[in-house]
């Protein structure tokens, strides 16, 4: 886990939530990590499809971003 976390460490795109420091004891590991203010995107997809608007359509997707 650690090895994928470095790589995410040093990974810069603007689609991928951005790590900029892990630290770690014996028992955890802390990310610091950018802020993403509307929450997981998973959570959305699932509120939103369970919501009166209904399920994304496929050019609601395209632009999440």
């Amino acid at each position: 886990m650690e090895n994928e976390l470095g790589i995410l460490e040093t990974t810069s795109h603007p689609n991928i939530m951005r790590i900029y420091e892990l630290l770690h004891d014996d028992k955890f590991i802390f990310i610091v990590s950018e802020y993403i203010k509307h929450g997981e995107l998973y959570d959305y997809i699932v509120d939103r499809a369970s919501s009166p608007q209904g399920a994304l359509t496929e050019s609601e997707v395209k632009n999440l971003a």
